[in-house]
C-alpha cells in the first residue's frame, strides 16, 4: 500500500497538530516572551510536520500490509485526540509538566509514524523537537 510522493493522512494529522499547537502557543504569548529555543522548537515542529507529509530521503511513503496502515491510522488518531485533550486541560495551567506531557504525546505520534513508515529522518526530527521542548522549560527557583 503506497501513498506515493505525498501522505494525505500525515497531512491531516500534521494540520490538526499544528493548529492546536499554534492556538495554545498564541494564548501562552500573554504570559511570556519567545526566546531563541522556542523559535527553534517551532521550526523543528514545522519540519517534522512537513516530513510527515512529503518524503525527503525516501522514494515514497508506503506500508507493507493493511495491519500496518490500520495501526498508523488508529495510533495517529488516538494520539491526536490525546494531544488535544492534554492541551485543553493544561491551557489554564502554567505547569512545566503539562508542557512536557504535550511534547511527549506529539513526539510519540511522530515516532509512531516514523516506525510504521520506516522513515528515520522523521524520527530524528521528532526527537530534535522533543529535546528543544525540554530545553525551553524554565528552571524553578526557590
Amino acid at each position: 500500500m503506497n501513498f506515493g510522493w505525498i501522505n494525505i493522512f500525515g497531512a491531516v494529522f500534521s494540520a490538526i497538530n499544528l493548529i492546536v499547537y499554534f492556538i495554545f502557543f498564541a494564548k501562552a504569548l500573554k504570559y511570556k516572551k519567545v526566546g531563541v529555543i522556542k523559535i527553534l522548537e517551532i521550526i523543528a515542529l514545522v519540519i517534522t510536520a512537513v516530513l510527515t507529509v512529503i518524503p525527503v530521503g525516501i522514494k515514497e511513503f508506503g506500508f507493507f500490509d493493511i495491519a500496518q496502515m490500520i495501526f498508523y491510522l488508529l495510533g495517529g488518531a488516538v494520539l491526536s485526540i490525546l494531544y488535544i485533550i492534554v492541551n485543553v486541560l493544561s491551557s489554564k495551567s502554567k505547569k512545566v509538566t503539562d508542557k512536557i506531557v504535550c511534547a511527549l504525546v506529539l513526539t510519540t505520534q511522530y515516532i509512531l509514524f516514523a516506525i510504521t513508515l520506516e522513515y528515520w529522518l522523521l524520527a530524528i526530527a521528532a526527537l530534535i523537537f522533543l529535546i528543544l521542548s525540554f530545553s525551553d522549560n524554565p528552571k524553578k527557583t526557590k
